[in-house]
């Protein structure tokens, strides 16, 4: 576990803007991921974002069926007593927006990280995403927007 936390330390950047982002909106915020929630949680101390999303942190071993499934967003949503239509999904991923939409929550979609490819955000779309973005003003504007 060391080398791991090591590792991340090094490797896990927080994406530019999204602090400010954060603070800056006057809505509620949580993370729901198909990685552990212990996994989030360091993510979130490395980022030091933590503060900024507890105790709104959900990860898959929350629920009986991850993403793709819309388990984990409406047990978020449920647990932060938001109704799914009045939810935004922000997601990096096919199965996060498949899911998203199955939970009948409007999903966006990001395309910014370096794990993305090129062509990404057309997938993403394809997914069913109203929109994508690749850098944090421009997922201001979609927020904000809505």
């Amino acid at each position: 576990m060391l080398r791991v936390d090591e590792a991340y330390r090094k490797e896990v950047k927080t994406t530019a803007g999204i602090r400010e982002m954060v603070v800056e909106l006057d809505i509620r915020f949580c993370v729901a991921s198909n990685a552990r929630t212990f996994r989030l949680r360091r993510f979130l101390e490395l980022t030091e974002l933590l503060p900024f999303f507890e105790p709104n942190i959900f990860g898959a071993d929350l629920v009986d069926r991850p993403k793709p499934s819309p388990d984990l967003f409406l047990l978020a949503a449920r647990r932060i007593g938001v109704s799914p239509p009045q939810c935004l999904v922000i997601e990096d991923s096919v199965p996060g927006i498949t899911a998203a939409i199955a939970a009948g929550m409007r999903a966006i979609g990001f395309y910014g990280a370096a794990h993305c490819f090129e062509g990404h955000e057309q997938q993403l779309v394809a997914a069913g995403a109203s929109a994508v973005f690749n850098n944090i003003n421009d997922l201001k504007r979609l927020i904000v927007d809505r």
